[in-house]
């Protein structure tokens, strides 16, 4: 066990302080929301393994006619962070391709939307995105007016 001395000027005493002890408390008081964070979790992405008709969150079709989405690939994995303050942090990694079909003509695209992405759940609620590479978007009408509502993007997004 160590031990340090330390000398009173006004009446020379002595005083030992034990560090071990002193450690233990400044962790336990200083350090708290540190050790008693989560620890992140890995898991699938748990897609469909059926195809379905892509449509925005109001439920129209982004293109004008409706687009089937079957996913050809998915081995992506979900590592959620959850912190202290929360924000929860979710990163998105691993391969996922579709086949997108218009239903109409039948015409097909195979495309590769792997990202990554990252999203982030801040304590008020709100909903930030970063990706990273590949990924297919669909925004709602006059969301991003100068973009086409069902786009393949590829590189940094926010």
């Amino acid at each position: 066990m160590n031990i340090v001395s330390l000398r009173y000027s006004d009446n020379s005493r002595r005083v030992r302080v034990i560090i071990p002890a002193l450690t233990f408390l400044l962790t336990l008081l200083g350090f708290t929301s540190v050790s008693s964070a989560e620890p992140p979790t890995r898991e699938p992405n748990p897609l469909p393994t059926e195809p379905f008709v892509f449509t925005d969150t109001l439920g129209n079709d982004p293109c004008g006619f409706p687009v089937l989405l079957e996913i050809t690939t998915n081995k992506e994995v979900l590592t959620t962070f959850t912190r202290q303050s929360g924000v929860t942090s979710i990163h998105t990694t691993g391969a996922l391709k579709v086949l997108l079909t218009n239903t109409e003509t039948g015409e097909t695209i195979d495309r590769n939307i792997s990202g990554p992405i990252l999203a982030t759940v801040n304590a008020d609620g709100s909903l930030t995105q970063l990706g990273g590479g590949p990924a297919l978007w669909v925004f709602d009408p006059g969301v991003a007016p100068e973009l086409p509502r069902l786009v393949v993007i590829s590189g940094r997004t926010s």
